[in-house]
């Protein structure tokens, strides 16, 4: 019922504005549905995710979000909380807090991210910080915005097997005075790797693991995601650190 009403919007939509629209879910009320109308879904976003903690700790300093806004965007993002165990724990859930409750108020990422940085900054309690790997899809464009502070490495696996890495140039949120972003245009069948620094960094073999997860790309997300845990979990230091992970991957809409 939902989906044919949902395709009856579009085409009514789509003829009214004379070019291809697509319907997103916006809320319920008092017995109504409300949509936003947006210009056509061309891509589809599937994801995974998972996360582990350090050896020796219960509670991973590791925090992670995927939403989906009513704007045909998606965002993930991954906070790494200073230190390990609870501290860290809930210095990375602020942070994802802020990130939660400022993209409901349809700012672009740029400015929501830019005023949580300076929030950040000017607070009295920077002894401790958290890094922060933030990335928005246009799901219309196939557009991703990478914003990166402090954080770790980004691994982008294409159709044909050749991967693109994004590494980290900035301090964690709130020490530096601006927030720089890296825009790429996505492909069909891109597979994004956003992971915290105990995944690459701690892996014995870096090569060895970027070649499994070219190997693996064919897969579900949430299967490629548990996939590296477990690899990072054979093949590390003595698991020294949190492992969290979102894997995700771009189709084309047919």
């Amino acid at each position: 019922m939902f989906i044919d009403v949902k395709d009856i919007i579009e085409k009514i939509a789509s003829v009214n504005l004379k070019t291809p629209a697509s319907a997103i879910f916006n809320k319920t009320s008092r017995n109504r549905v409300y949509f936003n109308i947006v210009p056509k879904i061309k891509y589809e976003v599937e994801y995974g995710y998972g996360s582990i903690a350090q050896e020796g700790n219960s509670i991973c300093g590791d925090n992670f979000l995927i939403k989906e806004l009513d704007t045909a965007r998606i965002i993930a993002a991954i906070s790494d909380g200073m230190g390990k165990g609870y501290l860290a724990y809930q210095e990375s859930k602020n942070t994802l807090m802020l990130i939660d409750e400022i993209t409901n108020s349809h700012l672009d990422s740029s400015t929501a991210l830019q005023i949580i940085n300076t929030f950040f900054a000017i607070q009295d309690y920077q002894e401790r910080y958290s890094t922060l790997d933030y990335l928005e899809i246009n799901r219309t464009t196939g557009e991703m915005f990478l914003y990166k502070l402090g954080g770790a490495t980004t691994l982008i696996v294409h159709q044909d097997g050749q991967s693109t890495e994004i590494k980290n140039k900035t301090l964690p949120i709130g020490l530096e005075e601006l927030v720089s972003t890296e825009t790429m245009q996505l492909a069909d069948q891109d597979l994004i790797i956003l992971a915290s620094d105990g995944i690459f960094d701690n892996s014995y073999n870096q090569s060895e693991l970027k070649t499994l997860i070219t190997n693996i790309k064919h897969l579900p997300p949430q299967k490629i995601a548990y996939e590296i845990l477990n690899y990072t979990l054979k093949n590390s230091n003595k698991r020294a650190d949190d492992l969290s992970i979102i894997a995700l991957k771009v189709s084309l809409v047919a």
